[in-house]
C-alpha cells in the first residue's frame, strides 16, 4: 500500500456485514470472503452482526474464521433495524483500534479482488470514504418472462449507474460525487474518531442511514472517492424481479431521501422544488415506458421505479416515513 495513510501507521481493516434470517444468502457471502485475496501487509479481521433475537450464525462464523484463518466474531444486536446494526459493527471496528471499516450485505458475493481494490484506491486518493459498484446475479433456476424483463432492466440500471459514478468521480465537481452506501464501502476510522459520526438510528426500518451517514461525512469537510473495478455483485431474489417490488423499492427509496435530505418541514422553496422533481421524475418515466417497447424491456424497470420516486416523494411532502425494512 502506497499513499499518507499507509505510510503512518499499519492498517487494519474490519470486514463487516449484517444479517437477518437469509442463512443460505450469508453462507454464500462467506464462501466469496474466504476466497478473496487480502491486501499484502495489511491486517484484515471480520465482523458479523445478526439483527435478531438470538444469535444462529456463531458456528458459521467460527468454522469461515478457521477457513480464512483470520479473525472473525459473530456479534447479536437484538434491537431491530438496519442502522443499530451498523452501528454495532462500527463499535466493534472502534474499539479493535482499526484503522479502517469495511461494510458489504449479506446477499452479495465479493469478487476475489474486491478489497484490494477497494482499498488501494481508497489510500492513493486520501480519502475518508471510498465505494465501488454493485452488479446484480440472477437467482437459481428458470425464470418467468417478467422476471427476465425485470432481471435485464436491473443488470442495466446498475450498469448505468456504474458508469455515471466513474464520470462523475473523474470528471465531477467537488460538490457532485458519488454516493456512498454499505453495499460496496470503506471509511477511514481516524475520521470517524474524530467527528464522532454514526449512523442515525431515527431510520430504524425506512432505510437510507447509508445515505444519511455519507450526506453527515461529506458535511464535515470528509473526502470521498469511488473504486469502479472494486466490484461485488448482488443476488437477486426471485421476489425481488416484479414490477410491483420495483415500484415499491423506488417509492420507498424516495421517502427515505426526502426525509434524510430535508426532514419533516415542508416550506415553499422546498415544495415547489419538490413539485419540478415530481414533474420531472413523472416526464421520465413516460420517456423511459416509450423506450421500453424499443429496447426489450429494458427500460421498463427504469420507468417503474421512476413512477416510484415521483409517488415517494408526494408521500413524503405530506409526511409519510418509510417502513420498507419493517
Amino acid at each position: 500500500m502506497t499513499g499518507q495513510q499507509g505510510a503512518a501507521a499499519p492498517l487494519h481493516v474490519v470486514v463487516a456485514a449484517l444479517t437477518r434470517g437469509r442463512i443460505a444468502l450469508f453462507s454464500d457471502l462467506l464462501d466469496s470472503l474466504a476466497q478473496m485475496d487480502l491486501p499484502e501487509g495489511v491486517t484484515v479481521s471480520f465482523c458479523f452482526v445478526e439483527n435478531a433475537a438470538a444469535l444462529q450464525i456463531g458456528g458459521m462464523v467460527d468454522q469461515f474464521a478457521r477457513r480464512r484463518g483470520c479473525s472473525a466474531v459473530a456479534l447479536l444486536q437484538p434491537q431491530l433495524g438496519i442502522p443499530f446494526a451498523r452501528n454495532k459493527a462500527l463499535q466493534y471496528a472502534l474499539d479493535q483500534g482499526a484503522s479502517h471499516l469495511a461494510f458489504v450485505d449479506d446477499d452479495e458475493q465479493v469478487t476475489q479482488g474486491w478489497l484490494v481494490r477497494l482499498l488501494e484506491r481508497h489510500v492513493s486518493t486520501d480519502a475518508d470514504l471510498t465505494g465501488g459498484p454493485e452488479f446484480p446475479m440472477p437467482p437459481d433456476g428458470s425464470l418467468t418472462l417478467w422476471q427476465r424483463v425485470c432481471y435485464r432492466g436491473l443488470a442495466a440500471r446498475s450498469r448505468r449507474m456504474a458508469w455515471h459514478n466513474r464520470r462523475l468521480e473523474r470528471w465531477g465537481a467537488a460538490r457532485r460525487r458519488p454516493t456512498v452506501i454499505t453495499n460496496n464501502w470503506l471509511v477511514r476510522l481516524d475520521f470517524v474518531r474524530e467527528t464522532d459520526l454514526r449512523f442515525d438510528e431515527r431510520l430504524g426500518f425506512s432505510g437510507g442511514s447509508d445515505v444519511a451517514f455519507f450526506w453527515a461525512l461529506r458535511g464535515k469537510g470528509g473526502q470521498t472517492s469511488w473504486a469502479a473495478d472494486a466490484i461485488v455483485h448482488e443476488v437477486l431474489p426471485r421476489d425481488r424481479l416484479s414490477l410491483r417490488y420495483q415500484f415499491r423499492r423506488g417509492r420507498d427509496q424516495s421517502i427515505a431521501s426526502y426525509r434524510v435530505r430535508y426532514g419533516g418541514d415542508l416550506h415553499g422553496a422546498l415544495f415547489l422544488r419538490s413539485v419540478f422533481f415530481v414533474s420531472a421524475k413523472l416526464l421520465l418515466g413516460c420517456v423511459r415506458l416509450m423506450l421500453s417497447v424499443l429496447d426489450g424491456g429494458r427500460s421498463l424497470v427504469l420507468a417503474v421505479r421512476a413512477f416510484g420516486f415521483a409517488y415517494g416523494c408526494i408521500l413524503a411532502m405530506f409526511g409519510r416515513v418509510s417502513e420498507h425494512y419493517r
